[in-house]
């Protein structure tokens, strides 16, 4: 059924004294547009007449506008209204069609994002469509390594779902990728058959959550991967991880610390050339056993399995936006993984260099932080700097020479 002529049958549905009150309240003559209807849905009560309007009027297109009401409407009352509605129809001796597979299917586009993968793995899925009465349905899930984490729907006009996107961007604030619903669909029933496995209690409600999924096929390995080569070296391993959506493919930095000492030792005692354009293969050979040592250490069987899901994921996404070049590299180094001992796979040892350049930063920055005379402190206002406690010297004076809190401005040293 064609949503405008469900639009256009719910206005002509719409009682005379409910007409008059929808002409005062948008200020337009029926039939109205989608902005002046979903001013419309933003009064309860006119819902609750339309419902009662539309139960009165014993037509296919009447029902099955109930039927969504009943079946997407997350307020009880008025779910409890549209299933009276359709009891009145058939009452008035109405029988609607029943659907068929041949029969003509209501279908809405989608919207569907996925953010970038964060540093244990995990990712957030986000689905809009639009739906009938000029509302949209929205979905979120958030998948983990272990299976689906948490799941929300709701169905409301379209204000009120960008509200609850915009509320969840100032929370969460993950980079998302325009993605396609067959990509998510395959996702989400991947999570729940993980949870599942592992006897992982799926969210209360992810069972009636995922309906917006229904029908929705999921993607196949793009064939264009196929012929993927699996060799990939170091470097060309590093540019992929260099990539801003991949920049939490990184190890924990907290696990990086008992190594972080011999690394910088080797950094600061062996030069990394002998002479201009020569390397000197002896820091690259120390260089080389700590990454040995670090993936023995790190990379189990269940974070390499991880990874080569992540990858083939990723690749998906890179030839999804256009980057072809960089989804068949994704697709390499899943092959790699998948055949390689962990040691000898030039992806892993990318990673593992990536990490350690990343736990030496911020290491760096925490001791220039500690050197510094000034220390950021945060409050309901926002952060000021302000002096760092001097420890171990003793306050002179009364207390009032003693509090002398000062404030860092621009331009002080």
């Amino acid at each position: 059924m064609n949503p405008d002529n469900l639009m256009l049958h719910l206005v002509a549905a719409i009682p005379d004294e409910a007409k008059a009150r929808l002409l005062d309240l948008v200020g337009t003559a029926p039939p109205p547009n989608d902005e002046t209807l979903t001013q419309l849905l933003d009064n309860p009560d006119l819902i609750l007449e339309i419902v009662n309007a539309l139960g009165k009027t014993p037509t296919q297109e009447s029902w099955e506008l109930l039927e969504w009401i009943a079946a997407e409407s997350d307020q009880r009352k008025l779910r409890k209204s549209a299933r009276s509605a359709q009891h009145r129809l058939r009452s008035q001796g109405f029988q609607p069609v029943p659907r068929t597979e041949e029969a003509e299917e209501i279908s809405f586009p989608h919207q569907v994002w996925a953010s970038i993968f964060d540093l244990e793995g995990k990712q957030l899925l986000r689905i809009m469509q639009k739906a009938p009465l000029g509302m949209a349905r929205y979905a979120r899930f958030v998948i983990s390594p272990g299976g689906l984490e948490q799941s929300f729907a709701r169905v409301d006009n379209h204000h009120e779902v960008e509200a609850v996107i915009e509320d969840e961007d100032q929370h969460i604030g993950h980079e998302f990728i325009e993605t396609s619903l067959a990509y998510a669909a395959r996702r989400v029933h991947q999570a729940i058959k993980r949870s599942r496995r592992s006897g992982q209690d799926l969210p209360e409600y992810a069972l009636e959550d995922i309906r917006i999924l229904e029908g929705a096929e999921e993607d196949p390995w793009p064939e264009e991967l196929e012929a993927a080569r699996q060799a990939v070296g170091v470097q060309e391993a590093l540019q992929l991880l260099q990539h801003p959506t991949m920049r939490y493919w990184r190890l924990h930095p907290q696990d990086l610390v008992p190594y972080l000492d011999r690394w910088s030792q080797v950094a600061k005692h062996v030069p990394m050339q002998i002479q201009e354009g020569t390397l000197n293969l002896s820091r690259v050979q120390a260089q080389g056993k700590f990454v040995e040592e670090i993936i023995r250490d790190l990379c189990n069987d269940e974070l390499v399995g991880r990874l080569v899901e992540q990858l083939r994921d990723q690749a998906r996404l890179f030839l999804g936006q256009g980057e072809a070049e960089l989804a068949r590299t994704a697709a390499s180094c899943v092959k790699a993984l998948e055949q390689e001992e962990p040691t000898e796979n030039s992806f892993l040892r990318a990673m593992v260099d990536a990490s350690m350049s990343l736990a030496i930063e911020l290491r760096q920055e925490e001791e220039e932080e500690e050197d510094s005379p000034w220390t950021r402190s945060d409050g309901q206002g926002g952060g000021l700097w302000v002096p760092r406690p001097q420890v171990g010297l003793e306050e002179e004076g009364g207390e009032d020479e003693g509090d002398q809190t000062r404030i860092w401005l621009p331009g002080q040293d």
